[in-house]
């Protein structure tokens, strides 16, 4: 069944003005139902800033959300909330560099609206994260400020990111999503034709030399699922 989940649209203003419309992106569903997802409230006027919203998935259109951050004005805001199963949430925070260029960090927030702190420097530039099953392991993806990406994975202990290892380097990689083991990602893998590739995540196999097995081509939409459905037999299962 089709149900509407966020009501966005707003009157429209004189002269056909329809800055008073509301955005709402990225949206994940935690293990208890909540429904996580980037909203711009408060927004000031077309300005656009994102926070990281929550609501319960049966909640009414109408019913208020709760925001859980406060986005850095003029960045794009906070996007790509990852729900934690002991409560808390990840999420890329855009920020400000001692150099004026917008950056992106992995940020942590165990309550709504506290200060939180950031899991990956500014310089490092990383977003996209997602949490493999049971939560002890992150991957993301980090670019340090330049063209190409480098998908990462790094230990997660409930507040701290350990030491980070490369799956990937040199790639214009996007959207890693785990397997439902933690055995590999599938990511999103731009080239000559968008495709989507998966890694494994461990071992001698996961290093950055390690051929990715590649599983479509033409035509993948750059979104991540918490799904995967059934592939051919002898083959790994897709998003």
């Amino acid at each position: 069944m089709l149900r509407r989940l966020t009501a966005d649209s707003a009157r429209t203003l004189r002269g056909g003005s329809l800055e008073n419309n509301h955005w709402a992106f990225h949206p994940r569903v935690g293990q208890d139902g909540t429904l996580w997802y980037g909203y711009d409230a408060p927004k000031d006027g077309f300005r656009v800033d994102l926070a990281v919203w929550s609501r319960s998935l049966g909640a009414s259109s109408s019913a208020a959300g709760r925001r859980w951050s406060t986005p850095h004005g003029y960045t794009g805001g906070d996007v790509e909330p990852v729900p934690l199963a002991g409560g808390g949430v990840i999420f890329t925070r855009y920020a400000v560099d001692a150099q004026e260029h917008i950056r992106a960090q992995l940020w942590l927030q165990r309550t709504p609206l506290e200060q939180g702190h950031a899991l990956t420097a500014v310089g490092d530039d990383c977003s996209q994260p997602d949490l493999a099953p049971g939560g002890g392991t992150l991957a993301m993806v980090c670019t340090a400020g330049g063209q190409s990406a480098q998908l990462e994975v790094a230990g997660f202990d409930g507040q701290r990111l350990g030491a980070a290892r490369v799956l990937a380097s040199g790639c214009l990689c996007a959207f890693p999503t785990w397997a439902p083991d933690g055995s590999g990602l599938v990511y999103l893998a731009p080239g000559a034709r968008r495709r989507l590739e998966h890694r494994p995540a461990g071992g001698p196999a996961g290093g950055p030399g390690a051929r990715p097995r590649r599983h479509l081509a033409a035509g993948v939409d750059p979104v991540t699922t918490d799904r995967w459905r059934s592939a051919p037999s002898g083959s790994t299962p897709i998003a």
